[in-house]
């Protein structure tokens, strides 16, 4: 088997830079020190795997990063986050199906998605989508992996795996996944035309 494995944002998803802008602000924190602490939040691992919902995260999140903003603004912005497929993806998942399996592997609240599935389409572009607050485990734990893994009765090294964070692919990689960082869909297509997987 021949496993094409994608993050969904910040790879084939844009995220909406008005509203990160927004929260980036009002954190008073270099976006470095930002990404950082978010995806090292206790409160984003517990909306990711499903375990809260949108409303005890928004209460947590804002008190975490000293927001002083309404709940709903706050849950407005954070549900527009997920801003649209960047231009072309669905042509390269559709020239890519012919020879791979396609597989997402995303860390995503519940507030996301039906927006990712069903508006984004890509329950019909991928054969496989593997959302963190479906499936009750998320990124970068080795669990993670290994249910993919079992999933497709595969090995490690038959997955190509694309995220935009060092932390996931550094842990793919050390299982014997085929992990790649890249920031983008410029980058990622970049990247696979180096693979010779995909020409641009």
């Amino acid at each position: 088997m021949k496993v094409l494995m994608f993050d969904l944002g910040g790879v084939l998803v844009e995220i909406e830079a008005t509203g990160f802008q927004w929260l980036l602000e009002l954190s008073n924190l270099k976006e470095k020190e930002f990404w950082e602490r978010f995806l090292n939040s206790p409160n984003v691992h517990d909306i990711e795997t499903g375990k809260i919902d949108i409303y005890i995260f928004a209460q947590r999140f804002m008190e975490e990063f000293n927001f002083d903003i309404d709940m709903n603004d706050f849950i407005g912005v954070f549900a527009s986050l997920p801003h649209r497929k960047y231009k072309g993806v669905d042509e390269m998942l559709k020239e890519l199906s012919a020879n791979f399996t396609l597989v997402c592997l995303s860390n995503t609240s519940r507030i996301y998605v039906n927006k990712l599935l069903h508006n984004f389409e890509f329950e019909k572009l991928f054969d496989y989508c593997f959302l963190s607050s479906e499936i009750g485990i998320s990124k970068p734990s080795e669990e993670v992996f290994q249910y993919v893994k079992n999933q497709l009765k595969c090995e490690y090294n038959e997955i190509s795996f694309f995220d935009d964070n060092y932390i996931n692919v550094n842990m793919a990689s050390s299982l014997g996944i085929n992990a790649y960082v890249v920031k983008g869909f410029d980058d990622l297509k970049n990247k696979l035309n180096e693979l010779d997987i995909y020409s641009i």
